[in-house]
């Protein structure tokens, strides 16, 4: 089960336990794996793989505190 980005188990999740699809496959799949699944989910940027940003402490305490989902990458 997976928890959530508080670090609270999160039983009401969507999928299986998790948040999203993308934390049930990179969980749950070997690396090499994911990293292929995830680039036929998302396609290429620029013919490389999408980067995921960290975000800022105060968007995801934002995210937490009324209950959404929020997810950055990069685009060259």
């Amino acid at each position: 089960m997976e928890k959530s980005q508080n670090g609270e188990l999160n039983e009401d999740a969507s999928i299986c336990g998790y948040d999203s699809l993308h934390h049930l496959l990179k969980e749950n799949l070997k690396p090499h794996h994911f990293k292929e699944v995830n680039r036929l989910l998302t396609g290429l940027n620029c013919g490389k793989g999408l980067e995921t940003i960290t975000l800022p402490e105060s968007a995801t305490t934002l995210s937490i505190e009324h209950d959404f989902d929020l997810q950055w990458w990069s685009i060259c």
